[in-house]
C-alpha cells in the first residue's frame, strides 16, 4: 500500500498498481496516483499557462511528423506571444464558460492565408494565429480541399487518350468535384488497378 501526496492528491492510502511508475523515485513510484494525477494534468491544462505549453508541445509534433525543423521561438517566447494577442483571453473566457468544451478551446496553428506553403516550413512566430479548435478545424478540411494542405493528398492531372493533358486538380475529391467522375475511379486509374475512368487516363503528378 501507499499514500498518494496530499499536494495535489488525494492523500488516501491506494494499492501500488494504482501508481505509475517512477525511475526517479525512491521506491519506483509517482508520488500520486494515476487517478488524482489525471486530474491534475486537466486542470493544468486548462489554465492559460497549460494550454500554452501543449500548445507548444503540438507543433513540436507536428513538426517531427512533417520532417520539419523545429519551431524557431522557444516555448517562453510563444508564451509571451500568445499572451499579448487580446483574442487569446477573449476565446480563453469563453471556454471556461462552455465547461471546457472542445470546439471552444483556443489554438495556435501557422495562418495559411499569409503563406499559402506554410506547410512546407517551420513554424515561425510571424505567421501564427489564434482560433478556436473547431474554427482551426474547418480551416484545416478547407485548406485540403484547395489544394493548399497538399500532405493530406496527392495531386491528379486529366489526359485524353492520346495522351494530352487536360486539367491538373489539388485531388481525386477535386477532380470529382470539377468533373463529376468519381473519385475511388480515379484513384484506381493512377495506381493502375484501371486503364481508363469516365473515358480518360488519370495520373498522380
Amino acid at each position: 500500500m501507499k499514500k498518494c501526496t496530499t499536494k495535489h492528491g488525494c492523500g488516501l492510502m491506494k494499492d501500488e498498481s494504482e501508481f505509475d511508475r517512477n525511475k526517479l523515485k525512491s521506491d519506483g513510484l509517482n508520488a500520486i496516483c494515476k487517478q488524482c494525477n489525471l486530474k491534475y494534468k486537466q486542470n493544468y491544462r486548462r489554465t492559460k499557462k497549460g494550454l500554452i505549453n501543449q500548445m507548444y508541445s503540438n507543433q513540436k509534433k507536428n513538426s517531427e511528423r512533417r520532417k520539419l525543423p523545429e519551431p524557431t521561438y522557444t516555448k517562453d517566447e510563444l508564451y509571451d506571444w500568445v499572451m499579448a494577442q487580446p483574442i487569446f483571453h477573449v476565446m480563453f473566457t469563453d471556454w471556461e464558460y462552455s465547461g471546457y468544451k472542445k470546439n471552444m478551446v483556443p489554438t495556435c496553428d501557422r495562418h495559411s492565408d499569409i503563406d499559402d506553403s506554410y506547410d512546407s516550413k517551420p513554424y515561425d512566430l510571424s505567421a501564427l494565429r489564434i482560433q478556436r479548435w473547431e474554427d482551426n478545424k474547418l480551416k484545416y478540411h478547407e485548406d485540403a480541399k484547395n489544394g493548399v494542405n497538399n500532405k493530406l493528398s496527392k495531386p491528379v492531372a486529366q489526359y485524353h487518350i492520346d495522351g494530352s493533358l487536360i486539367a491538373e486538380f489539388h485531388s481525386g475529391r477535386d477532380a470529382e468535384r470539377k468533373t463529376g467522375f468519381r473519385s475511388a475511379n480515379i484513384s484506381k486509374c493512377c495506381k493502375g488497378l484501371i486503364k481508363q475512368s469516365g473515358g480518360y487516363i488519370w495520373k498522380y503528378i
